[in-house]
């Protein structure tokens, strides 16, 4: 908790003040949803750097990954809870895959726009969200994400 600061720091003392008197044992986590599927089609008419509207003939696949594309749709959608932490500071496991329905935010995703996303530029696409996460347990197995904030 050493590392926290502002509104972060506040929230987690919160939680940590209402973990103790319910018996409930807090965690932190570093939380990370993943879309996958495949694009959908754009038209290369768009708004290019010098003000002008036309077809964008650049073969720069650079420029051509890093613009945004929806997906459509099957989605394959993972998340993961990519370093779990105790209120300590104390690393309790890595990698533990949860899912949104674990969340007591109903779809904390949906109106979001991505954190990163990439384009293969072909078919397929993948945005990622990247979160802190705190987390309550009453038993030592079962986990429920009581809040989520953007990093």
């Amino acid at each position: 908790m050493q590392n926290l600061k502002g509104d972060d720091l506040v929230e987690v003392q919160a939680l940590q003040h209402f973990a103790t008197h319910n018996d409930i044992v807090c965690y932190l986590a570093s939380c990370e949803k993943e879309d996958c599927g495949e694009a959908e089609e754009q038209d290369d008419y768009r708004y290019r750097k010098r003000g002008r509207w036309g077809y964008d003939y650049d073969d720069d696949m650079a420029s051509e990954t890093s613009s945004y594309h929806s997906i459509t749709g099957e989605v394959e959608t993972t998340i993961t809870l990519k370093r779990l932490v105790d209120m300590n500071g104390t690393e309790m496991a890595t990698n533990l895959w949860i899912a949104e329905e674990d969340f007591l935010v109903a779809e904390p995703y949906s109106d979001r726009d991505p954190t990163k996303n990439y384009y293969d530029g072909s078919s397929s696409a993948t945005h990622w969200w990247r979160d802190t996460v705190s987390l309550g347990s009453c038993l030592a197995d079962t986990f429920w994400c009581a809040a989520y904030r953007s990093s």
